[in-house]
């Protein structure tokens, strides 16, 4: 979780323009409602691992706020009831 904040205010610092962070679906995981979406708010994480990506996607929401050109892109997979 630090890591991704200092490799995104070291980007920052350096003027890149954007800063992509690429998140675990995770940081959102479980949402509020039954759908994630752009709004959904960064989840508190169950887990260790789940945590240390709502770190960076909180880190990464005050960063944009704030007007710096960071880009999030939530990877993911398909969560839902078996097929068969």
């Amino acid at each position: 979780a630090y890591a991704s904040e200092r490799i995104m205010l070291r980007g920052l610092a350096l003027g890149l323009d954007p800063v992509v962070l690429l998140l675990s679906y995770s940081a959102l995981f479980p949402p509020p409602g039954p759908v994630i979406g752009p709004d959904s708010p960064t989840a508190q994480g169950k887990s260790a691992y789940a945590r240390t990506k709502s770190y960076a996607d909180r880190v990464a929401r005050r960063l944009q706020h704030d007007g710096a050109p960071v880009v999030v892109t939530y990877l993911s997979s398909v969560v839902g009831p078996a097929l068969y």
